[in-house]
């Protein structure tokens, strides 16, 4: 068995151990969703945190995957509850390297990643291993030059920077309309900018979680992550906001409300 494999199996026992005693993953994800919402940390997002820490610490291997998610799709009773259909990690890499192929600088100094529906995330996720992946070429092929801290971190930036396809800060947002993804999300997202390496650029990654119906433009709440740390920042939320309205998205849903009544109010009935 593959240190992977290991990897997967003690965090899928420990998932199944939270099921017993929440009931469920979606009872699990929600109260840590509570308690993170109250104090801006909770016990048992930690509890996961250090085990998975503990995991690359112990078998020397750092890897980055959906975990919760793969967790949800090797359980078909959990998958059928939560009704989550789930894109294979191969087409999201693909269509991850389509994304920077045509990827064009547009003279911002940031760049807007959305993901209209996230479920539990593999899309971000997808997008951190990559980024995660670049780090650990870096280091590989970096010519230490310097004894001195300060300037070995700054060949270390030099180096990633180079390898890096993204030299602005990256603004993405994951929406979804199930409450225990967005929790799931926010959870996961956490947990692997804790990993992240945010000290080798200068760019950050701002992850903001939105609760809502993207093709309804109604948004309930929302978190943002950043460097390890939840935030409740309104300038990112307004930013989606915004370029909804700017985009036409909202004036675009309405006309096809108007037009189709009877789907719309299903819509609404669902998301309540």
């Amino acid at each position: 068995m593959s240190k992977i494999d290991l990897i997967r199996n003690e965090i899928f026992n420990f998932l199944d151990q939270k099921v017993l005693e929440f009931s469920s993953i979606r009872n699990y994800s929600l109260s840590i969703l509570d308690e993170l919402s109250k104090f801006n940390k909770s016990h048992i997002y930690t509890e996961l945190l250090e085990l998975i820490l503990q995991l690359f610490i112990k078998h020397k291997e750092v890897y980055i995957e959906d975990f919760i998610g793969k967790y949800i799709e090797n359980n078909r009773e959990l998958n059928s509850n939560l009704e989550q259909f789930f894109t294979p990690d191969n087409i999201v890499d693909f269509m991850w390297d389509l994304s920077l192929e045509s990827y064009e600088d547009d003279g911002k100094d940031f760049i807007a990643i959305l993901d209209p529906a996230c479920g539990t995330g593999r899309f971000f996720i997808s997008f951190y291993k990559k980024q995660f992946n670049n780090y650990l070429k870096t280091l590989e092929n970096i010519e230490i030059k310097s004894e001195n801290s300060d300037e070995l971190e700054k060949e270390i930036k030099e180096s990633f920077d180079k390898i890096n396809p993204f030299k602005k800060n990256i603004l993405f947002y994951s929406i979804d309309i199930d409450l225990s993804m967005f929790a799931i999300n926010i959870i996961q997202s956490l947990i692997f900018s804790k990993i992240y390496p945010f000290t080798l650029s200068d760019k950050k990654i701002f992850h903001t979680v939105v609760f809502g119906n993207t093709l309804l433009g109604d948004f309930r709440d929302y978190y943002t992550i950043s460097d390890g740390y939840l935030i409740k920042s309104e300038k990112f939320y307004n930013f989606l906001v915004e370029s909804y309205k700017k985009g036409g998205l909202n004036e675009q849903i309405n006309n096809r409300n108007k037009k189709n009544k009877k789907s719309t109010d299903s819509q609404k009935e669902l998301f309540n």
